[in-house]
């Protein structure tokens, strides 16, 4: 939430920020500003690759609203997109290798409904976040597009 708030702020800031970054004041702010957006630009780019047993047994229910926030923050649609899907099909490997160890000594009828039913609802899940993901992606797309075809006012 905090994130979402800051990001929509840096967002409608940057450009004025930026134009009258040679006011020794306003510089310094667009400076300091840019420096926190790329730090939790770096800190939303590694929350894609998690590492940790905890981190990759736990699929992100916020992906979406992460890759939101990075495209927001300028990250490229196209690696932020292939971020997220990296994330979930790792967090999927994991699953199943994970449901595999656990019951590779069952019969193998057995063994194929305990990792379908184990399994089958996080596929699911990652697919629906999948979805969103994309989205989410072609919104801030649409929306950037817009945005940058508006005439801007000419000042007299």
């Amino acid at each position: 939430k905090q994130y979402k708030e800051a990001v929509r702020y840096y967002a409608m800031t940057e450009e004025i920020l930026k134009r009258y970054e040679r006011v020794p004041s306003l510089g310094e702010i667009h400076k300091e500003c840019s420096r926190i957006a790329d730090k939790l630009r770096t800190t939303l780019e590694d929350s894609f690759s998690g590492t940790t047993e905890k981190e990759m047994s736990e699929f992100p229910k916020d992906l979406p609203a992460r890759v939101e926030l990075l495209l927001r923050l300028g990250g490229k649609a196209a690696s932020t997109e292939r971020a997220a899907y990296a994330s979930a099909f790792a967090h999927l490997n994991w699953l199943l290798q994970s449901c595999c160890c656990k019951n590779e000594k069952q019969s193998p009828p057995r063994f194929a409904a305990s990792v379908a039913s184990a399994v089958a609802p996080a596929f699911v899940a990652v697919a629906d976040s999948l979805i969103e993901v994309s989205a989410v992606v072609d919104k801030v797309i649409t929306t950037t597009e817009k945005n940058d075809d508006t005439p801007k006012k000419k000042r007299r």
